[in-house]
């Protein structure tokens, strides 16, 4: 090395030392992930806070529950958990059911693009006996997605409450034909 290139490193090390390099200021792409990461969180929370709740008053009729004030169906979960933190989306879920809750996400993902707080909505056909009329999409029911492998949380009438559930796949007594529809909810987040 020069006597030029010396000098030059060993200023370039002592300027280092005395003035070190700003840290970065977080981008607009960088604060609009944690943003999205921290409603995602409190979705979820919100949606947590509702186990237990019942599913409906006629599924409960010898149940302790029955004179609950609070029924939660699959999509009035989704619907009750999102306009608890409604403020923070800045908009808030009409009443409409779970074809309505479909319509407002983009196409379908696959499923290893899920994350946590994204839906999963179930087509099917219903069962004659059952006196249902069939919905717009064939949409019949509504999950929010955990993680951790296949786990949910939703509100099936078989169960009867708001619970947990290691896996999104179950046989309905109510329809067949199910087909899963994986729905991100980045829409709703931005």
């Amino acid at each position: 090395p020069t006597k030029t290139t010396t000098s030059f490193l060993r200023h370039t090390q002592l300027r280092s030392k005395f003035y070190p390099p700003k840290p970065s200021l977080p981008t607009k792409t960088t604060t609009s992930f944690l943003r999205h990461t921290q409603l995602r969180s409190k979705f979820l929370k919100s949606a947590l806070d509702c186990l237990g709740i019942p599913y409906g008053r006629k599924y409960l009729r010898t149940h302790p529950e029955y004179s609950s004030n609070l029924f939660l169906d699959c999509c009035g979960l989704v619907r009750y958990a999102f306009n608890k933190i409604k403020d923070e989306f800045g908009f808030s879920l009409g009443g409409g059911n779970q074809c309505y809750q479909y319509d407002l996400l983009p196409p379908s993902i696959k499923f290893n693009q899920l994350k946590p707080g994204d839906l999963i909505f179930y087509t099917g056909t219903y069962y004659p006996d059952k006196g249902k009329r069939q919905q717009l999409h064939n949409v019949v029911h509504v999950e929010i997605y955990l993680g951790e492998g296949e786990k949910t949380i939703g509100s099936r009438d078989s169960s009867g409450v708001v619970s947990l559930y290691d896996t999104f796949q179950f046989e309905s007594e109510t329809y067949y034909n199910i087909e899963y529809h994986f729905k991100s909810i980045d829409t709703w987040l931005r």
